[in-house]
């Protein structure tokens, strides 16, 4: 169970992250995707698809860093 401190800190980690310009936020999202692919391999890696506007741009993000998920 986290502390109530824990809960503060993780928010304030969340506004700092959603005020990054958009550029950093890609960056930093092809960097958790490298890593996950380093990780578990690409064979191990699904990206389930709903058609919606996160969905469309975590493939195109993907597709751009040649993920190939």
């Amino acid at each position: 169970m986290y502390k109530a401190e824990t809960y503060k800190e993780r928010g304030n980690e969340l506004t700092t992250l959603q005020h990054l310009p958009l550029d950093i936020k890609i960056k930093k999202t092809e960097l958790r995707i490298k890593e996950a692919i380093d990780e578990f391999g690409k064979k191990n890696l699904f990206l389930c698809f709903s058609g919606g506007k996160d969905s469309q741009v975590l493939l195109d993000i993907i597709e751009k860093i040649g993920g190939g998920v």
